[in-house]
């Protein structure tokens, strides 16, 4: 993501949203990325998630989550996503087994 390596896009980190401090922002694009690690697993941090991603998506921003375990796993299905986010994308993700 950095150097405008990723759709040729800038992306910053760490930036506050209204309320919110999101992990990655395209601001020419309105995209956000979030990285979510463990403690995005109970019930309680997934609802949080969701009111912060509705209130997001109000301000026109358009949000996609991944976690740790898909970007350790599969990182180019997660590069493939954020392009095609964009409609930027050249071709088909790669799955890893």
């Amino acid at each position: 993501m950095r150097d405008r390596k990723l759709a040729k896009s800038k992306f910053r980190r760490q930036h506050s949203v209204g309320p919110y401090v999101v992990d990655f922002i395209c601001l020419e694009e309105h995209l956000l990325i979030e990285v979510d690690g463990a403690s995005h697993h109970n019930v309680g941090t997934q609802m949080a998630d969701n009111e912060r991603d509705q209130w997001l998506h109000g301000q026109g921003y358009k949000v996609l989550r991944f976690t740790n375990e898909e970007i350790y796993q599969n990182v180019e299905r997660v590069l493939w996503a954020i392009e095609d986010a964009f409609g930027r994308n050249t071709s088909e993700p790669k799955s890893s087994q």
